[in-house]
């Protein structure tokens, strides 16, 4: 059953490239935009994205990235009525596929869903009685990620690209939206 899969899935691999071959090739990709974390405890803050991928055909891509959030600050007040604040900081490894639109045309958009392994770091202060006490959190974990995107091919080669990408974390969800640039080789 196992080789029926594989030698179908190569077929239509091969079809589907001779068919699409405009959009087909590697390509690099690096974007800014604003992070929000899904909560009013952490403020919005301004992170990157860097990446590439493998464009099957005009259609079906697959590409890995590394994304930031930069810090954030936190401030609130716990149920002592102490203030608290800190900082906070997401990053995140993914991989998974794009959808999309013909991507040889000048218009294009998709959606892109995969696989993120995030680390969530940040220290807090807590000012109580009159007292400080300085904690630090580390977490981590794997979970789902899921975004849409617009662009537009200035050339065969480099495309201007807006997206919005949310994230499944531990404490926070934080989602992007942002702007970048792609390129093809």
């Amino acid at each position: 059953m196992l080789k029926e899969v594989v030698s179908v899935t190569a077929v239509l691999a091969v079809l589907s490239g001779a068919v699409n071959a405009q959009a087909e090739g590697f390509y690099v990709k690096g974007g800014v935009g604003s992070v929000d974390f899904d909560t009013e405890l952490v403020d919005n803050s301004f992170g990157f994205e860097l990446g590439g991928g493998y464009q099957l055909n005009n259609h079906l891509g697959f590409e890995a990235s590394y994304w930031n959030s930069g810090s954030a600050d936190i401030e609130f007040y716990d149920f002592a009525d102490d203030r608290v604040w800190g900082d906070a900081e997401v990053s995140a490894l993914t991989i998974g596929a794009v959808l999309s639109t013909d991507m040889a045309q000048p218009l294009f958009g998709g959606a892109r869903i995969g696989l993120s392994a995030w680390e969530q770091t940040g220290s807090l202060t807590d000012g109580y009685s009159g007292y400080y006490e300085d904690l630090d959190y580390d977490a981590d974990g794997t979970d789902a990620y899921y975004g849409l995107f617009a662009g537009y091919n200035l050339s065969p080669n480099v495309a201007v690209v807006f997206d919005y990408t949310k994230f499944s974390g531990d404490d926070v969800d934080p989602s992007t939206f942002g702007g970048g640039v792609r390129i093809k080789f």
